[in-house]
């Protein structure tokens, strides 16, 4: 990759910071923690709250979201010439917040440079990180020989 690309890349990433916040946001604030016992189908209401706020996001940035009985949502971004698909595999369900949280667990806080709240790392930050991945090599002009999905 060259320099120039490399600092395109930087520019890009660092004009979208804040949108990409907001969007981890909107995921780490639903406890979207799995209830299999629940009246809502699999995996309960907040789970299914989850892949549809992801979905939404997707789509704001003009990509299709299809949802497999609510079990699993699939994310296309429309590029490639025909290739095989690479998969980039995420999740949005969280385990329990359990106790002695610094800051609220289910609303994301920005300290030090760092993203905190339930699920950030593990992995509903990493599955808004994808979307932005593809679609700053997309706006930037990058020829991408493969579909991606999500």
């Amino acid at each position: 990759m060259d320099k120039d690309l490399c600092q395109k890349i930087r520019e890009w990433v660092d004009a979208h910071e804040e949108a990409v916040i907001s969007d981890v946001r909107r995921l780490v604030s639903i406890g979207s923690v799995a209830e299999l016992d629940s009246s809502v189908p699999p995996y309960g209401q907040a789970c299914r709250d989850v892949m549809e706020e992801y979905c939404k996001i997707a789509v704001e940035h003009g990509y299709r979201c299809t949802s497999y009985d609510d079990r699993v949502i699939r994310v296309d971004t429309g590029e490639g010439d025909g290739q095989p698909d690479i998969g980039i595999w995420n999740h949005l369900d969280v385990v329990p917040a359990g106790h002695d949280w610094k800051y609220e667990p289910y609303g994301l806080t920005v300290d030090g440079g760092c993203m905190i709240g339930r699920g950030v790392k593990d992995n509903k930050g990493p599955a808004v990180a994808a979307i932005y991945a593809v679609r700053c090599l997309q706006e930037l002009g990058v020829e991408l020989k493969h579909k991606i999905s999500f």
